[in-house]
């Protein structure tokens, strides 16, 4: 019953989930993969996140660290009751914001209701992410996917990280408060895409960073007994 402990959204449009997307994802407002946040967590009320992302990678990163400061500061002022009905869901880039969002919190003895990291593209052993798991009420979700080709073959070399990436091979070592689920074939192929992508016939087999594919995982997480 793990998924009915995360996610019991229905009828409760007081919650909040805050969706904040990845690289060059930024800006797009309902955007399939909004869409399909908002699918996944019937019932809240669901907003994006906009910030820098749509730049180079090393630029993208840094503004993706920036940023997590910048909504940590925000979460600190906001009001314990809003707080504590607030969801935070990334993908990417937009996942690395929510672990070094809630790293900051977690140093504070700051909690958020819940909080969904989806092919994150951060260090797989970095510290902060031991502390974000701990700033959530309901244990947090990493979605990780072993065969994203962006974060399994490009991540490392290029983006000048210095270990695999958490949403590529989930966290290193075990977490306090943590769920690590795996994306599933039927994720992937069930997943309808936008119309550019399904021009694309090799898309779903190779890139497998599609951000509603890792927001399908979730539903899929919910509905297992």
């Amino acid at each position: 019953m793990a998924a009915v402990m995360l996610l019991t959204f229905a009828g409760m449009a007081q919650d909040h989930v805050l969706y904040i997307p990845g690289w060059h994802r930024c800006g797009r407002g309902e955007d399939e993969a909004f869409r399909a946040v908002r699918k996944v967590f019937a019932g809240a009320e669901v907003s994006v996140r906009s910030w820098d992302g749509n730049c180079r990678w090393n630029k993208a990163r840094d503004n993706a660290d920036e940023e997590a400061k910048k909504l940590a500061d925000e979460l600190i002022d906001m009001p314990k009751e809003k707080r504590d009905r607030l969801t935070l869901v990334g993908h990417s880039l937009g996942a690395r914001i929510v672990v070094r969002t809630l790293a900051c919190l977690g140093e504070k003895g700051l909690k958020v209701k819940r909080a969904a990291v989806l092919a994150a593209a951060v260090p797989h052993d970095d510290l902060d992410i031991a502390k974000f798991t701990v700033a959530c009420e309901s244990p947090a979700l990493i979605v990780c996917n072993p065969k994203d080709t962006m974060l399994k073959y490009c991540y490392r070399p290029f983006g000048g990280e210095r270990a695999a990436a958490l949403g590529a091979t989930g966290p290193a070592t075990p977490l306090a408060n943590c769920r690590v689920s795996v994306v599933t074939p039927d994720a992937i192929q069930s997943t309808p895409l936008d119309a550019f992508w399904a021009k694309i016939g090799w898309f779903r087999m190779i890139a497998a960073h599609y951000a509603p594919f890792y927001i399908r995982q979730i539903g899929i997480d919910e509905e297992k007994p």
